[in-house]
C-alpha cells in the first residue's frame, strides 16, 4: 500500500467517524493530490530548465576550448610543400609547420644552401654553415674570411 493511498484511507476513516460527507471529503483529498501533483510538476520543470542551462553553459565552454585549441594549433589545414623551398618536405599545418630539408639546404623553408667548401673557402679550408651566414676554418697556410690570403 502506497503512503498516499493510506493516508486516504486514514482521512475517509476519520471524516467518517466526524459525520462529514464521503464526497466532500473524496473532493478535498482530490484538491490536494492535484496540488501535490502540479508541484511535482513545477519542481520537474525547473528541474529540466537547469539540466539545459547546463548543457547550453557546457556547449560554450566546449566550443571556447575548440576555438582556444584551433587557434593555438593554427588550424588543421596541412601544409603542402608549396611552404618549403628547394623540395623540402612540409611536416604539420598551414600555420605551423617544419620543413624537411633536402641535403645541401637549410633554414626554417629550407631557403639556405649550406655552404660548399670549395665553393666558399676557395678549397683551402672547412666551410661550416649556409651560404648567407658561413665560417671558414682556413687549412694552414691560409688566411681570411674564405681562405684567400696566403701566409
Amino acid at each position: 500500500m502506497t503512503p498516499y493511498l493510506s493516508s486516504f484511507i486514514l482521512v475517509l476513516l476519520t471524516s467518517f467517524c466526524l459525520g462529514k460527507e464521503l464526497d466532500e471529503t473524496i473532493e478535498e483529498q482530490k484538491e490536494v493530490l492535484e496540488n501535490r501533483i502540479e508541484e511535482a510538476k513545477n519542481e520537474v520543470n525547473k528541474a529540466i530548465e537547469n539540466l539545459n542551462a547546463t548543457v547550453e553553459q557546457k556547449k560554450k565552454e566546449v566550443g571556447e576550448r575548440k576555438d582556444a585549441i584551433v587557434a593555438t594549433v593554427g588550424g588543421t589545414e596541412l601544409c603542402s610543400a608549396s611552404e618549403c623551398n628547394n623540395r623540402g618536405t612540409c611536416l604539420g599545418t598551414k600555420k605551423s609547420f617544419i620543413c624537411g630539408c633536402q641535403l645541401g639546404f637549410s633554414g626554417r623553408t629550407c631557403e639556405d644552401m649550406v655552404c660548399d667548401s670549395t665553393r666558399d673557402c676557395n678549397g683551402r679550408g672547412l666551410c661550416i654553415g649556409t651560404t648567407s651566414q658561413l665560417t671558414c676554418l682556413c687549412n694552414l697556410g691560409f688566411t681570411g674570411k674564405r681562405c684567400e690570403t696566403t701566409i
